[in-house]
């Protein structure tokens, strides 16, 4: 089982262990999170943090504040930061080992006693359960706990008011809360352990990825009282925090089920025993695959884009499907995922977003749907099941690719040379998405390259499809246009004297800016670009734009770069598609590097080299996944989403890929 550990010389250096954070998920968009050293350094972390009405998250229970009375001194296992940068109590010191196996565990030494406390939550329910061994030796000690609450949106930050319900109900060990009436019942469980009601209020808290963020960073928390046992050697408890109508009885068949479920998702998977960095990819796709209940009751497969904050997006669904759901062998998900989106396409576009996982759709994406055309076809590689593209799929497909030609909303549609026009403006249609306000950063309006790639690529697999489902009239009609398109592409977006290709073809000027989109014409099933071209793309791709962790989304030489993500959301969003680098990105830069280097043994060992640094983000940020972008400055430091999961899924299909194709070379030889 892979591990990622963490020792004294992070967890006991606090500049350096509050930079590593920890997560786990319910199955259900709800999760468990914080740092290495359980300081809570944002206004998302949570030890319940669960989806209430209308699929809002909510911080429940923020944290625990743990302490071991030996004698008459007490020994405080947590950590806080307050304003003025003070921290109180310095339980980090005690800390000795952090390990993700694959849920957060904690060990902690205090003279002879040894403190182990594990964090896991049963999949599909809101609760969170915390494992405490405590193995005191000779000592007697006494130990004791106090529950922190927020009771807040996860965007929000919590603090004192009057409005806030202090009354608690104590009975059969149970614990009680619901400040707000529109919030749902919080029952803390402490079997073996005597309650003191107390209800005063824990002040300024000061939050350090908020401060960095620009964002309010000062916050409070309610504590209803505080449980501890009498004098005692040693002590098992299993603490259970939960917002479900009932408290789960049996908290070792829980935990025996969730260890189980790790075997049974590496074998789903098929994953490589010996590669443990493809273990923890697996591990990490797991966050992400959700089944959140809808408006009328059922529930559907989705994925989380990216946490803390992200709901399920059109675009990084379908960059995604393929490696977090396909390459994990989660085919049913993937049908329904599929199929769901093709229910919710509106005037050809699948949606762009919905509202916190899955209210209210907003269609503004050019993207979208041609990524949902190539997620179709990775669906048919991976199963051959095309009864149920026949069946659910096809038609939305096709409704695609009319709209797309004849013209839809956002001025997306077809020129005369065959090619994809989009954009207005005020309107961000691409992945480079963001906007302040009024302000759309990249706008990128005219003829994306990306979007092109795209294009080309949907038209030969709906030719294959319309194939395969005897509607040759339509073959015909897609081969057609897909040889026009490539003609027009390599014509119009070779720019010579740089020697890659423009970003965007403007119906009056072309933008030479050297970024990574034109990756996708080579790394696409179906490539557009000439091949004598692709390799001088790669080539200055892994010049200008290549770090460890990611792809630049500008090149360094351009005067609009800014390679450093901080400060308040107009300049991190200035700055988001403007230097920053996407772990993602480096799927399709590896993929079409394998490719223009004709999967060659050197290739191959070459493109295992840069996964193998590329693996290092595991364990730099959000420990046992990857990050959603990287500062394009050295040290090169995760910022936004400590999990993305286009991200986690482009690394898991290349992994998947490379070691196939090892495995091919080795057994040549």
């Amino acid at each position: 089982m892979p591990k990622i550990a963490i020792g004294t010389d992070i967890l006991n250096d606090i500049s350096k262990g509050l930079q590593k954070e920890w997560i786990t998920t319910n199955g259900l968009g709800g999760y468990a999170s914080s740092t290495v050293l359980g300081c809570n350094t944002r206004r998302y972390h949570g030890l319940l943090v669960s989806p209430r009405e209308k699929d809002e998250r909510t911080v429940l229970l923020s944290k625990m504040e743990e302490s071991i009375k030996i004698g008459h001194r007490y020994y405080y296992l947590g950590t806080n930061k307050y304003t003025e940068n003070y921290i109180h109590p310095r339980g980090y010191t005690h800390l000795r080992k952090f390990e993700q196996i694959p849920f957060p565990r904690f060990i902690f030494t205090i003279d002879e006693i040894t403190v182990t406390k594990e964090i896991f939550m049963p999949l599909g329910q809101n609760t969170t359960i915390i494992r405490y061994n405590i193995f005191g030796g000779n000592r007697d000690f006494t130990f004791i706990v106090h529950p922190l609450v927020a009771f807040v949106n996860f965007h929000q930050m919590a603090r004192e008011n009057r409005n806030f319900d202090t009354s608690t109900i104590y009975e059969d060990s149970t614990l009680l809360m619901k400040p707000y009436e529109n919030f749902p019942t919080l029952k803390l469980h402490l079997p073996g352990m005597r309650f003191k009601d107390l209800r005063n209020w824990y002040k300024n808290f000061s939050l350090d990825r908020e401060r960095e963020r620009g964002l309010d960073y000062v916050g409070d928390l309610f504590n209803p009282g505080y449980f501890y046992t009498p004098e005692i050697k040693d002590f098992k408890i299993d603490i259970i925090a939960t917002s479900e109508d009932k408290i789960p009885e049996d908290t070792d068949k829980l935990y025996d089920k969730a260890r189980k479920r790790v075997d049974f998702l590496f074998d789903l998977a098929e994953a490589n025993s010996d590669d443990p960095d493809e273990k923890s990819l697996v591990l990490a796709a797991d966050l992400h695959i959700i089944n959140p209940p809808t408006p009328e009751g059922e529930k559907r497969a989705t994925i989380v884009a990216g946490y803390h904050w992200f709901g399920d997006w059109g675009r990084d669904t379908f960059i995604s499907l393929p490696g977090i759901a396909l390459c994990t062998g989660r085919y049913e998900e993937a049908r329904e995922i599929l199929h769901s989106f093709a229910l919710q396409c509106k005037d050809g576009l699948i949606p762009n977003r919905f509202a916190d996982l899955g209210q209210g759709a907003s269609y503004n994406t050019v993207d979208a749907s041609l990524w949902y055309i190539n997620a179709v076809q990775s669906y048919i590689d991976y199963t051959g099941d095309y009864d149920f593209i026949r069946e659910h799929i096809f038609e939305t497909c096709k409704s695609i690719m009319k709209n797309y030609e004849e013209g839809t909303l956002y001025g997306i549609g077809m020129d005369e040379d065959g090619l994809i026009d989009a954009g207005e403006e005020g309107y961000q249609l691409t992945w480079m998405d963001a906007k302040v306000r009024e302000w759309v950063v990249t706008p990128r309006i005219g003829k994306p390259v990306e979007i092109n790639a795209l294009w080309y690529n949907a038209l030969c697999i709906m030719a294959k499809l319309a194939g395969k489902f005897g509607s040759k009239k339509l073959e015909k009609n897609y081969r057609k246009l897909a040889k026009r398109v490539k003609i027009s592409f390599n014509e119009k977006f070779w720019y010579e004297r740089g020697g890659y290709l423009y970003d965007v073809v403007g119906k009056t000027i072309n933008d030479d800016s050297f970024r990574p989109n034109q990756i996708f014409a080579i790394s696409l099933p179906h490539q557009v670009l000439d091949n004598e071209k692709a390799k001088k793309v790669i080539n200055i791709v892994y010049e200008k734009l290549y770090i460890p962790f990611g792809i630049r989304s500008l090149s360094p030489d351009n005067p609009n770069y800014k390679g450093i993500y901080t400060g308040d959301i107009r300049n991190r969003d200035a700055s988001y598609h403007q230097g920053i680098a996407w772990g993602f990105l480096l799927g399709p830069f590896l993929e079409a590097y394998l490719k223009v280097n004709k999967f060659s043994p050197s290739a191959v060992m070459r493109a295992d080299i840069l996964m193998a640094l590329w693996m290092g983000d595991l364990s730099n940020g959000g420990q046992n996944t990857l990050s959603e972008i990287i500062n394009g400055d050295e040290p090169f430091a995760p910022r936004g989403c400590i999990s993305q999961a286009w991200s986690i899924g482009e690394a898991l299909r290349l992994k998947k890929i490379i070691n196939k194709l090892k495995f091919k070379h080795t057994n040549k030889q």
